[in-house]
């Protein structure tokens, strides 16, 4: 089996997701803490089943790049069978998701995509999942230098799943410091400090497994008060379309300011390529709603009057997405040779990123999201009628 027709490891995770996010809801209120809510969660969700679905779809194509760049100018030293080149592989793998990481929060037009991921304002294991749609593929362009320096794309398809299957527990409140791990190994608390939007914490720990690169290249903190989570300026939308864009709205708002589309244009571009506006929020935050950072600060927790609706709905549509995600790579495999995706398994994709869109405007009380949700639902009906997967 080729890198690209392998079966994404996390798909046999998800499972144990859903587990470990129950059994933290339960340790949680054992403890008495309130670490979840409703539309926070089914946000995170829908976030991170988009993202499984789009990257089933579009991933053939990355890594059909990635091993093209290996066969055309990578080094000839891999060895499946030798502990030594898994362990170096594993560790260029981290290194490269270090510098992805860093520069996602030190250049604008990478965070636009990042961002996503810093939203909620929760932690716990459910932000896991809350990932851009969009990040992964630009992402791949960044592990390119991987294949030119010897890893083959089979090995780098695996490594890269197991990067980010560590970095699902670190999501939680539950778990303190870990002794001396805290030392080498990217844990719960120094993770809790990226996430946090204060001062000491803002743009720290990049870490994917090992801390060691936060050492060594200057941006480490370790977590001291109990961090504020979310964006500085914060999204207050549930809607999978809102967290998705905000950030380039920011920057359409802001360039649409400057006279003449050649100064728009000019400025959009000034303001994609320099650090986001998380790092000097300035003009660009103020005057335009509260701040996560401002005293007193309430948390976002609207909950329009269809609020249960899209609870049901959203529940319902993360277990079918599983059964679309099971397909996926069957049926993109099976349409590999055409060169297509079969436009029934789009359909059923794009029903389900709708769903993120609607299902979260709903809970925001948007009155627009009940007609484009009654309109998703009769695309599903008849998809179920004539492209049943």
């Amino acid at each position: 089996m080729t890198a690209q027709n392998q079966i994404d490891p996390i798909l046999f995770a998800l499972p144990a997701f859903f587990v470990l996010i129950g059994v933290e809801l339960w340790a949680g209120r054992r403890r008495g803490l309130r670490l979840y809510r409703l539309n926070d969660t089914l946000a995170n969700l829908h976030l991170g089943a988009g993202l499984v679905l789009l990257s089933a779809l579009l991933k053939a194509p990355l890594l059909a790049l990635y091993d093209a760049v290996h066969q055309e100018v990578g080094l000839r030293w891999w060895d499946s069978s030798s502990v030594g080149a898994w362990a170096l592989g594993a560790l260029l793998m981290d290194l490269a998701y270090y510098w992805l990481h860093r520069l996602s929060h030190e250049i604008n037009f990478l965070w636009a995509a990042h961002a996503v991921h810093h939203q909620s304002e929760e932690y716990n294991l459910s932000v896991a999942a809350r990932q851009s749609w969009v990040q992964f593929i630009y992402a791949g362009f960044f592990y390119l230098p991987l294949a030119a320096l010897g890893v083959p794309a089979g090995p780098f398809f695996l490594l890269n799943a197991l990067n980010t299957l560590y970095q699902f527990w670190i999501h939680t409140r539950l778990v303190d410091r870990l002794g001396p791990l805290e030392w080498v190994l990217n844990t719960p608390s120094h993770h809790r400090a990226h996430h946090g939007v204060d001062d000491e914490y803002v743009d720290r720990n990049y870490a994917g497994v090992l801390i060691v690169w936060d050492r060594l290249f200057g941006t480490f903190a370790p977590e001291g008060r109990a961090p504020r989570y979310g964006v500085i300026k914060p999204l207050r939308a549930w809607s999978a379309a809102r967290a998705n864009l905000d950030v380039w709205a920011q920057v359409a708002r802001r360039a649409a300011a400057a006279p003449g589309w050649g100064a728009r244009l000019g400025r959009a571009w000034r303001l994609l390529i320099r650090a986001p506006a998380h790092v000097d929020p300035g003009e660009e935050a103020r005057g335009d709603g509260p701040l996560r950072t401002d005293e007193g600060y309430a948390l976002y927790d609207a909950r329009g009057p269809l609020t249960p609706y899209a609870a049901l709905m959203g529940a319902a549509s993360l277990l079918s997405g599983l059964w679309v995600i099971a397909a996926a790579p069957a049926a993109t495999y099976a349409a590999s040779s055409a060169g297509v995706v079969p436009w029934a398994l789009w359909g059923w994709v794009g029903a389900h990123l709708l769903a993120g869109v609607t299902l979260g405007a709903l809970m925001d009380g948007r009155g627009w999201a009940r007609w484009v949700e009654a309109a998703r639902l009769l695309c599903v009906v008849a998809l179920c009628a004539w492209a049943p997967l």
